[in-house]
């Protein structure tokens, strides 16, 4: 199932580039297996949504408090912040509120080496399987109904791992796109701000001519 244009994988290397991975490692991601591919697919969230707040800050003396923050804690965490500026929206965070839950899961016991996404699929229940589907299956989203729907939604639980990944890289492309957002409107209202001011220069040197 090929779903990433060039558009998507253009603001994915982008992305890569900006935190300082090495080219291609959101493909390399793939081949791992499932415990690492959770851990690292984390440790990259936590890392663009890190640079996605630190420029929305507008500050880089920020970094390091905001890459110590937690990504998904309701009440401090990076998502917190990011939910309050209206700047991911509702299911983008509950992907990246679910890839922390599972993540948490998996850390803390060194039996959890061994997971496996089919293994995790067949021991939920019914309403914990419609919810990964409609948390994970993000990049599935339906325009209209905000939801999973269809054919779609067997996938999901059939090949999860390949969801979650290219999930993982829409989200990519979102916040890469967010980032060139804020850094574009600062731009404009700093030239905006230039044009302001050359023109009250051009006003006063027009009254002192005209005295």
């Amino acid at each position: 199932m090929e779903v990433l244009t060039e558009e998507i994988i253009e603001e994915v290397r982008k992305i890569e580039k900006k935190i300082q991975l090495p080219d291609g490692f959101f493909d390399a991601l793939l081949s791992e297996d499932d415990w690492s591919f959770v851990i690292k697919a984390h440790a990259l969230l936590e890392a663009i949504c890190s640079e996605l707040l630190i420029e929305l800050l507008g500050n880089t003396s920020f970094s390091k408090v905001v890459y110590r923050m937690e990504l998904s804690n309701k009440y401090t965490g990076k998502m917190a912040f990011l939910e309050a500026c209206d700047i991911l929206n509702k299911e983008e965070r509950s992907f990246i509120v679910s890839m922390s839950t599972l993540r948490n899961e998996l850390v803390h016991h060194i039996k959890n080496t061994r997971f496996s996404f089919r293994e995790y699929i067949g021991s939920l229940d019914s309403n914990s399987k419609k919810n990964f589907i409609e948390a994970m299956g993000y990049v599935f989203h339906s325009d209209e109904s905000g939801k999973v729907e269809g054919t779609d939604r067997e996938y999901v639980l059939k090949e999860p791992k390949k969801t979650v990944w290219l999930s993982l890289q829409f989200i990519a492309a979102i916040v890469s796109l967010q980032i060139d957002i804020i850094v574009y409107n600062r731009q404009a209202n700093e030239y905006k701000a230039q044009r302001d001011e050359l023109l009250n220069q051009m006003n006063t040197i027009k009254g002192l001519v005209q005295k």
